[in-house]
């Protein structure tokens, strides 16, 4: 299987990660290993792999090595210099997971923050006339505060889920100074 030299250090780096998802550095030896002389047969019978998943990373990577090839093979007009990084960077996109079908994500990163922000809050504060949240008076709450338009009691449920069934009812964040 074809590789540069500089995509083979890049490879053998990746191997080697400590920071890399598991499943980039997986895909990284698997081509390492093709690259090295190693047939789908001796892969799946010494690293347990299935052979649809040694084949799919291998036709990914030859599939990716005209566009790796043409980035390896520009040169850094200030340095002189093949763009390294850059080629790392397009070889993490090949090894990464392709997107998934489904529907978009309803409620974003800092809605559910501030649903989170709100079930720290005491019940009280907000004339509830209970000593914790339930995720139903939550949801209720949130549209009500127009953090929301809607919410089921499930997603709030789904949002606070950390081992235990009820919020704290003391704040857990800290406010900022009026």
């Amino acid at each position: 299987m074809p590789a540069s030299a500089n995509q083979k250090q890049i490879l053998e780096e990746m191997t080697k990660s400590r920071v890399l998802p598991a499943g980039l550095v997986e895909r990284a030896k698997i081509i390492l290993l093709s690259v090295n002389g190693i047939s789908n047969g001796q892969m799946r019978r010494n690293c347990g792999l299935s052979r649809d998943k040694v084949r799919h990373w291998r036709k990914r990577w030859l599939a990716a090595q005209a566009q790796l090839n043409t980035i390896e093979q520009q040169i850094d007009k200030k340095t002189g210099l093949s763009n390294l990084e850059e080629l790392e960077s397009e070889m993490v996109k090949v090894f990464s997971d392709a997107e998934r079908s489904g529907a978009p994500a309803k409620f974003d990163a800092e809605t559910i923050v501030k649903i989170i922000a709100l079930a720290c809050e005491c019940p009280q504060d907000s004339g509830y006339p209970i000593s914790h949240w339930t995720p139903q008076i939550l949801a209720n709450e949130a549209i009500k505060g127009k953090i929301v338009e809607s919410i089921s009691d499930r997603s709030v449920g789904r949002f606070l889920k950390s081992g235990t069934d009820q919020t704290t009812f003391k704040p857990l964040l800290a406010k900022q100074p009026t």
